[in-house]
């Protein structure tokens, strides 16, 4: 299928690419909402420093955030990293909020060249420079993966939406 046939006229479009550097102890904020398994609207949100915040709103979502930094074959990649590297202060940039909803493709591996860990989902990607910001992260999303069952639970993954073409 060419570009032309799937363009969809008066619909905006767009794919972000977005890359966060870590180093460091990460501050990490959970926020969880629903009544339970069950409850429609549930979801948890998370928060990582100032500017990256991510919202999970069903399991499989949870599921592929969970695995990029705690899947058992992709553990040795932090082990490379330095303990704590030094850094000067972080550049404040853009912010970036995540709508997360079903699967999306996940990676993780270790960078050669750069000594780094790189953990990507969808089109973000994180790049972890040290080992204390590896560990921050991966308690975090341990504790996502038990609170994910409680707060999610059996709620359908939530079909993307396709955009509807304006009638002329």
């Amino acid at each position: 299928m060419t570009a032309e046939k799937e363009f969809i006229p008066g619909a905006y479009r767009q794919h972000i690419l977005a890359g966060v550097i870590i180093a460091g102890p990460q501050t990490v904020g959970i926020d969880t909402h629903g009544g339970g398994p069950d409850a429609k609207g549930s979801h948890i949100t998370i928060t990582f420093g100032e500017q990256l915040m991510i919202t999970l709103y069903d399991m499989a979502a949870a599921s592929v955030y969970i695995k990029a930094w705690l899947a058992n074959e992709d553990q040795w990649v932090f082990d490379g990293l330095p303990i704590e590297i030094h850094t000067a202060e972080g550049s404040i940039g853009p912010g970036l909020s995540v709508r997360a909803h079903g699967e999306d493709r996940r990676r993780t591996r270790y960078d050669s060249v750069s000594r780094t860990a790189i953990v990507r989902v969808g089109s973000l990607t994180w790049t972890v420079r040290d080992r204390l910001a590896a560990d921050s992260m991966r308690d975090a999303w341990r504790h996502i993966a038990e609170l994910g069952p409680v707060i999610l639970g059996r709620q359908a993954p939530t079909p993307r939406r396709r955009p509807i073409p304006r009638r002329r």
